[in-house]
């Protein structure tokens, strides 16, 4: 349940702040232009147009993203981004111990010392 919930918060935010950040065309392009490899799915047409996915889809852009992003988008973007990653990930721990929790801790910081980049570049939706 809490995998499902990791990869949709990454689809419906994460996803659309890149998008933003650098451009649905230029995005796209970039996964476009990826080496297919076996075990990998690979985007062909990009990613901004796809509707319905399932939390593979997810994860394989996930896979991905970091990479695509740095470089283009502002480097306080991909270091914010990155930092939600990295607690996404660690939070998936079947056991987590006192330097795990530390490491959580200290990513969700970097995340809140570069968050204000995605209000500046537009990316956030909402109130």
């Amino acid at each position: 349940e809490s995998l499902h919930h990791w990869h949709k918060e990454f689809w419906d935010h994460d996803l659309h702040w890149c998008l933003v950040a650098v451009g649905a065309l230029e995005l796209d392009f970039r996964f476009s232009i990826l080496q297919p490899i076996t075990g990998y799915r690979h985007f062909s047409c990009g990613i901004s147009k796809l509707k319905q996915v399932t939390g593979r889809v997810h994860h394989d852009v996930q896979r991905y993203i970091i990479g695509l992003i740095a470089g283009t988008a502002p480097r306080r973007f991909v270091t914010a981004i990155r930092a939600l990653m990295d607690v996404q990930y660690m939070a998936q721990s079947p056991s987590p111990d006192d330097n795990l929790l530390t490491s959580i801790d200290r990513s969700l910081l970097v995340f809140h010392q570069n968050k204000d980049v995605i209000m500046t570049l537009g990316a956030r939706m909402g109130t």
